[in-house]
């Protein structure tokens, strides 16, 4: 007992997570997966919790100085967690989401400002690529273009990406003279990464992080949505906001507001939005291999423009109520595109007449005749554990599906079906399956008919 109070109060003088928040995150996660939905502040947070298409299910985990708050939207499961300004405040929030929670991608939403002159205030941007521009080699004055960097020749840094020289942004020269700067060249670099499933301490890089093809093809279906122009009855925007898959943006922990720096990299890179969080959050989904997207609304044009353009302080509201509105439409379409592609991991097939089955599908069970499932299934493997071996059932119509036997195959090794009074038990080792030991309850008579088979794949 004493020995088990000095561990309880170590895990609190330490940080660690306790043992009662523990036993909340464990029964959490057997209840998900979840979608990540990582935002950086209250502003951009607020307009989700009070929209009515957000369902809270009264569950918050405290841990780590964050707050994680389970709920749904579109029959989605999701998890909201706010992060703080900047890249490593993102970062550390994003590992300990995707390290203590089940989750099965992330999206990242917020306000950001505006490098590219062809949009404007309230528009909102998804980027198929994000970078980290705010990692430099800043090389010595004296030296150029053509110098190597130091440790460039062992491979920490690269002159690959490009440069800026500071002495192009010098003012008030009189034409046809010398001039120069101090601070000489920065040269932008790489991250270095370590996948997840990669080799311990064995480095990769990246620049550009793409999001997930998957939920970037979903965001094409937003292009034509609805979105806010109006701050109050007599302010409003000049031009209807737009939805719009664009080629890249940046993040650095730097609020940008400086014309000359958002033209240079505009112009270098090719980016739309400039934020402090976006590519934190894309390096560490790149890392533990989980699909990411980000959605971003504009509050500004960094660093000015018009009097309308340049006016975060009003319309900041209306751009994180933009970037909301966009999000749930996201959610609402990935969670048709995930029921019409389902992986069903477990399926129990009865043997009756009617062919009753229960699927646990993307993460809970649902339940009911057999047409209800088979328009969004490939096909169904039925086990017969008595003839270890099983049968491919493939679907016909949508009324009354048929089953056609098809392909007879050998049950796998390390998946196990035995009888028990209670029905079947099932069991799926190895890397088959994130199940492990479950129990169908369903009610067994012990008669052929109404014998419940267990199928994990």
């Amino acid at each position: 007992m004493v020995s088990m109070t000095l561990l309880n109060a170590v895990q609190h003088i330490d940080g660690a997570i306790s043992a009662k928040t523990q036993k909340l995150i464990n029964k959490a996660n057997k209840k998900g997966p979840y979608l990540g939905l990582v935002i950086p502040n209250t502003f951009e947070m607020n307009p989700l919790l009070e929209s009515s298409n957000f369902t809270s299910t009264n569950l918050t985990i405290d841990f780590s100085g964050r707050r994680f708050r389970f709920g749904m939207i579109a029959e989605k499961k999701v998890l909201l967690v706010m992060t703080g300004m900047g890249m490593i405040n993102a970062g550390i929030t994003t590992q300990l989401l995707l390290s203590v929670f089940n989750i099965e991608g992330v999206v990242h939403y917020g306000i950001a400002g505006n490098a590219n002159p062809d949009f404007n205030i309230a528009d909102v941007v998804i980027p198929q690529f994000w970078s980290h521009s705010g990692l430099w080699n800043w090389q010595k004055y004296g030296d150029g273009p053509e110098d190597e960097l130091p440790l460039e020749s062992i491979g920490d840094f690269t002159r690959d990406i490009g440069y800026l020289r500071f002495a192009n942004y010098t003012v008030n020269v009189t034409d046809g003279s010398s001039y120069d700067n101090l601070l000489n060249y920065i040269w932008f670099q790489e991250e270095e990464i370590f996948p997840v499933n990669g080799i311990p301490e064995e480095r990769e890089r990246a620049f550009w992080v793409e999001v997930d093809p998957t939920y970037y093809e979903i965001a094409k279906k937003l292009e034509d949505l609805t979105l806010e122009s109006c701050i109050n009855s007599t302010t409003c925007l000049s031009e209807a906001p737009k939805v719009t898959r664009v080629q890249r943006g940046t993040s650095a922990s730097i609020y940008l507001y400086n014309a000359a720096y958002r033209n240079f990299i505009y112009d270098k890179f090719n980016v739309t939005p400039v934020d402090m969080e976006s590519a934190s959050i894309a390096l560490i989904c790149l890392q533990q291999n989980v699909p990411f997207i980000t959605i971003r609304a504009l509050s500004d044009l960094a660093g000015g423009g018009s009097s309308v353009t340049d006016d975060a302080d009003t319309f900041f509201n209306l751009a994180a109520n933009n970037s909301v509105i966009v999000l749930l439409e996201f959610i609402k379409e990935l969670s048709a595109s995930t029921l019409s592609k389902s992986t069903i991991h477990v399926l129990v097939v009865s043997c009756s007449k009617s062919i009753a089955v229960a699927a646990y599908v993307d993460g809970s069970w649902k339940i009911g005749v057999i047409d209800q499932f088979m328009q969004h299934l490939d096909a169904i493997f039925i086990v017969m554990p008595d003839l270890g071996c099983g049968f491919l059932a493939r679907p016909f119509g949508s009324r009354h599906p048929q089953i056609e036997v098809g392909t007879r195959f050998v049950l796998l090794k390390d998946m196990e079906v035995r009888s028990c009074r209670l029905g079947l038990w099932g069991y799926c080792g190895g890397t088959l399956s994130k199940m492990r030991f479950r129990r169908w309850l369903g009610s067994n008579s012990g008669g052929g008919d109404h014998t419940w088979l267990w199928v994990c794949w």
